[in-house]
């Protein structure tokens, strides 16, 4: 109904598991990289767990379109049955002809066996997965672990996956499936999407359904998060419906208004209140001022006979407190976003003060802080500083450009300042800038991070800003420095402190990238791809080696160091796994002429690769 209406090529929020939207956080990154370790190497069995919806199902639908093609794999997916009937299961997975319908479990065994061995003499694997493996009985289990006693002199004929809710987890901890769980190598619980994750997430699903408009306001996209719990499945029904919704209000975007409502449609009740929280205690924790405290204090003064100093000590407390915190209260007010709390506008306001206080010890707060950890408190701080709002030599007010109606903060703009960094053409048009970037050999790539992350990364960003008012403005990071960001915006640069923006920039935006070779998917440790081959021949290049030897398009143990290598010296998540960020840093740093960087090499310019 709502896909033509929002350009869409097919609904971005079925929650049937289909592969193509597969969303790889990292959680679910390193959860198909134990899937994929289980089936190219030889153990026992890979544990995958995880709560109703987080993904599990499709990513095993995902190993499936990735398995090598010496590999059998045999899917079970009702594994309510019983010990022959499990064995039959399997025999028709494989293709194996049974020995007779009234054929003990031994002699299915036995059968089973014998074409493992025929498998391994060919050079093929055999895997076994077993989805939902927490309604597996006792018996079942048991046959399992017997089923890896089918083995040569060196390596098991059979791995064997189970996927399965957390009970299974549970399962497999009683005392008398030890020896199963003994016979476990790899354990992976996939937990839901962190905050930032289902941002991602639910941009990632618009974009593969071919929707590059941001359609979710950045409000409604935070409420999202904050109404699923980060679970995929809850958020793809939440989206749909709130799309939905959208289409029949003939509304462009989805608010968050309009996201509580549909919420409201699907549980039958209204959305709980995001915003609601305990009313504050001015910053005093229960167990140092709480109720014990004065009732202990109150009896040890009035047996020292002191009670008259305490009733003056107090009740002087008392009517200076209150007015301290208005005067914070109104201080704080005007400077933070509208999702913090009265106790966060308290929290800012009383640091706010001090740190203004005192300029030396405000910037040596700051110095001191780095990466994700500096965005929030500085967010969370309502970046209160000696600088505040105030310009300081070249510095510009960034409140008084997003307040200023001449200056065109419009997201076509800004794709128009990025493409002319990139030596595009700019007159898309009614052509969509991400498309456009895609017919001009670029990439557009949707991030959530830090400016850590921008800086790693080291291209041109549009970052999506949002006013004291609510509204969505963006501009164009071109230069980074110590203390400030220099933004284009319609054309003209103006340098703002990282103070500044961090009141207005929340973590998301835009990079465009060229993937060289067509190299842009995620490459796993483990598998086998062109993809890989390029990414060893890049490592290589980077280090002053010389190109490895032809055929070099597995990603073994000493590929997956150096890429760790790589992504620590680069300040980015140093997992081993070569994603878009990595694959974007790589890309940055072969230095090829005509890509805009937001600070320049200090070696000279390679040659094109």
């Amino acid at each position: 109904m709502y896909t033509q209406y929002f350009g869409l090529t097919e609904k971005p929020f079925s929650i049937t598991p289909d592969p193509s939207f597969l969303f790889l956080s990292e959680r679910h990154a390193e959860a198909l990289a134990h899937l994929v370790y289980g089936v190219t190497e030889s153990g026992g069995f890979i544990q995958l767990t995880g709560e109703v919806g987080t993904g599990k199902t499709t990513l095993t639908r995902c190993l499936l379109d990735r398995l090598p093609d010496t590999v059998d794999l045999a899917v079970v997916l009702n594994p309510r049955l019983t010990v022959p009937e499990f064995l039959a299961a399997i025999f028709s997975e494989l293709g194996i002809e049974s020995p007779g319908r009234d054929a003990t479990t031994k002699e299915l065994v036995d059968t089973l066996n014998e074409h493992l061995l025929e498998s391994h003499a060919t050079g093929r694997r055999t895997v076994l997965l077993v989805d939902e493996a927490q309604n597996l009985d006792s018996d079942v289990l048991e046959q399992l672990r017997l089923l890896t006693n089918l083995e040569t002199t060196k390596e098991k004929l059979l791995q064997i996956i189970l996927v399965g809710q957390p009970e299974l987890r549970d399962t497999l901890a009683r005392n008398d499936l030890r020896q199963l769980a003994q016979r476990i190598t790899g354990r992976y619980h996939l937990e839901n999407l962190n905050a930032e994750e289902t941002i991602s997430y639910v941009k990632h699903r618009m974009q593969i359904a071919g929707n590059h408009d941001e359609v979710f306001e950045p409000a409604a996209l935070w409420e999202i998060h904050k109404l699923t719990g980060g679970s995929p499945r809850l958020t793809n029904v939440l989206c749909d419906r709130a799309l939905l919704g959208a289409y029949s209000a003939e509304s462009r975007s989805v608010s968050r208004e309009l996201l509580r409502k549909a919420y409201a449609e699907i549980h039958g009740k209204d959305a709980p209140d995001s915003r609601k929280r305990e009313r504050p205690r001015y910053g005093f924790p229960d167990t140092l001022f709480g109720p014990t405290f004065w009732r202990s204090a109150a009896a040890i003064l009035v047996g020292l006979g002191l009670a008259g100093l305490m009733g003056w000590t107090l009740a002087t407390w008392m009517s200076t407190a209150p007015a301290q915190n208005e005067s914070a209260n109104v201080q704080g007010a005007d400077t933070l976003p509208p999702s913090l709390t009265t106790t966060d506008k308290r929290m800012s306001a009383s640091l706010g003060s001090r740190s203004s206080g005192n300029p030396d010890e405000s910037r040596q707060y700051e110095s001191n802080l780095t990466g994700d950890t500096e965005l929030r408190l500085e967010r969370r701080l309502g970046a209160s500083t000696s600088r505040g709002d105030t310009p300081t030599d070249s510095l510009i007010s960034l409140s008084s450009l997003l307040n200023n109606p001449t200056i065109n903060t419009s997201t076509d703009q800004s794709f128009r300042d990025l493409f002319g960094l990139w030596q595009r053409p700019t007159g898309f048009g009614g052509t969509a800038p991400c498309g456009w970037a895609a017919q001009h050999q670029l990439r557009c790539e949707f991030l959530v991070g830090s400016r850590r992350l921008i800086s790693a990364i080291n291209r041109p960003a549009i970052l999506s800003l949002i006013d004291d008012a609510g509204q969505v403005h963006n501009a164009v990071a071109v230069q980074l420095d110590r203390d400030s960001v220099t933004l284009r915006i319609a054309g003209n640069e103006y340098e703002v402190s990282n103070a500044d923006l961090a009141r207005y920039w929340y973590g998301e935006f835009l990079v465009l990238w060229q993937p060289r070779d067509g190299v842009a998917e995620l490459l796993l440790p483990n598998t086998r791809s062109n993809g890989v081959a390029w990414l060893r021949a890049v490592l290589a290049r980077l280090d002053g080696q010389p190109p490895p030897r032809p055929n070099s398009s597995f990603f073994d143990e000493a590929l997956r160091q150096r890429v760790t290598e790589f992504q620590r010296a680069h300040q980015l998540e140093a997992d081993g796994i070569a994603g878009v960020q990595t694959l974007i840093a790589l890309n940055t740093a072969l230095r090829v002429s005509g890509t805009p960087l937001l600070k320049p090499y200090e070696q000279p310019l390679a040659s094109s690769y």
